[in-house]
């Protein structure tokens, strides 16, 4: 059986749709898209998007995520607001976090 951390790993990423239940609840849908052209194609959609200042009140309709479970990071997550215009407004909360640091971290505790 061949080994799937071969190179860096990135074959493993995952992109992930959820939606908050309240504002420390989010619920991801089952599906996961592990398609690399999709995943690079998102990224590429949101570091190329103009920037607003705009900052929507309220829970976000959607937040995005692209995971890399092989290295245990959260590459990237977007939150996604629908206006009365029917435009998409996002916020790019965070990129890469390391889980396996947080947890060497919190061990020491």
């Amino acid at each position: 059986m061949a080994s799937s951390s071969l190179g860096c790993g990135q074959q493993d990423r995952e992109l992930v749709v959820g939606n908050y239940t309240d504002e420390q609840t989010i619920v991801y849908a089952e599906n996961r898209v592990t398609d690399e052209e999709k995943i690079e194609g998102f990224k590429m959609m949101i570091e190329t998007s103009s920037i607003t200042n705009e900052r929507p009140e309220g829970l976000p309709q959607y937040v995005v995520i692209i995971n890399n479970p092989a290295e245990f990071t959260m590459e990237l997550m977007v939150n996604f607001w629908i206006t009365d215009s029917d435009e998409f407004v996002f916020l790019k909360v965070w990129k890469v976090v390391s889980i396996s640091k947080l947890m060497k971290n919190t061990s020491r505790m």
